[in-house]
Parts: C-alpha cells; sequence; structure tokens
C-alpha cells in the first residue's frame, strides 16, 4: 500500500515537471513591455491600515511611462485608484 502512495507520487510530480518543462518559453518582445507594471514610493499611513503607492505602466498610444496613486488596505490587499489613469501622478 505505501509503495503505490509513493509510486503515485511520484508518478504526479513527473507529470507536473514535464508540463512545466514543456511550457513554450519565448525571448521578451517589444509589446511586453507594455503589459509591465511597477510599484515605487510606497507610504503607510501612521494607523498601518493602507499603505499609498505609485503604480507605473507604459502607454501604449504615446509610448510614454506613466503613472498613477493607489490606495491599498493592509488587512483586506484590497487596492483602488486614488487619481484617474488618464491623468499622470508624476
Amino acid at each position: 500500500m505505501t509503495k503505490r502512495i509513493l509510486l503515485t507520487a511520484f508518478l504526479a510530480v513527473l507529470l507536473a515537471f514535464s508540463s512545466i518543462a514543456s511550457a513554450e518559453v519565448r525571448p521578451l518582445a517589444y509589446d511586453d513591455v507594455f503589459l509591465l507594471e511597477a510599484v515605487s514610493d510606497p507610504q503607510p499611513a501612521p494607523s498601518g491600515s493602507h499603505v499609498a503607492f505609485v503604480r507605473h505602466w507604459q502607454d501604449r498610444q504615446t509610448d510614454r511611462t506613466r503613472s498613477s496613486l493607489w490606495l491599498a488596505d493592509v488587512e483586506s490587499g484590497e487596492i483602488e485608484p486614488l487619481t484617474d489613469r488618464d491623468s499622470n501622478a508624476s
């Protein structure tokens, strides 16, 4: 019985690694840049319940970096924008 469980676990791990190994890997393309986002300048609230931060992304239409202010609730992890995405918060 123990051998059967070990064999099943081994096959499951082997199958998982084979599917990971077969995943297609490709070089970074120019358009991939527009999918990347970054976060900077975290500012925790004095109470520690929220953190304000700047979110950066590339605007495909203007080919420029854009940014907006966001607020994260520390307990729930929910985030909400403080500035409009169409305005640049830099």
